[in-house]
């Protein structure tokens, strides 16, 4: 009853098939009237599926589009497109910074496991690392909240110093 992630719900119930009887043209259906009606799920979804088939302007688009809806999954997806096929890491630091901030289980361990290493011009930083996996499995991946003061619990830092003074 115009309830986007309504719409999306019956999109997943008709493509898995649990408790309603599979029906893909009815997913597909139910995926693209959420998508319009504003699910930032469905938003992603077709977002996703666009990257994968190789169109790549329209996928970046309804990732962005979802992104500005409050998706910190979107997020996810834009700092993986920027990582693998684009090879810009200055834009995967900052999609896995602001989908962090927005509660992203994903975006939480991505950004620990680049801590950790070290990667993308950081040096390992441990603390942050563990502080981040921590938060990642404090997140309830259906329903994140945004970090509050997360800019501040982790400033971005090119070259990190430790504790020098």
């Amino acid at each position: 009853r115009g309830c986007p992630e309504g719409y999306f719900r019956l999109y997943q119930e008709f493509s898995e098939g649990k408790r309603l009887k599979k029906n893909p043209k009815a997913a597909e259906r139910y995926l693209v009237k959420a998508a319009r009606e504003g699910s930032p799920k469905a938003i992603v979804t077709l977002g996703k599926r666009a990257l994968s088939r190789g169109d790549i302007s329209w996928g970046r688009h309804l990732l962005e589009k979802a992104r500005e809806l409050g998706s910190g999954d979107a997020c996810f997806y834009l700092a993986m497109y920027y990582a693998t096929v684009s090879k810009q890491p200055a834009f995967v630091l900052q999609y896995l910074r602001e989908g962090g901030r927005l509660g992203c289980a994903k975006c939480l361990q991505k950004l620990a496991q680049i801590y950790s290493l070290g990667k993308y011009g950081l040096a390992p930083n441990q603390d942050y690392a563990e502080q981040l996996t921590d938060l990642s499995e404090k997140t309830h991946p259906e329903m994140p909240a945004p970090i509050r003061n997360f800019n501040n619990r982790f400033p971005h830092v090119v070259k990190w110093v430790g504790d020098a003074p």
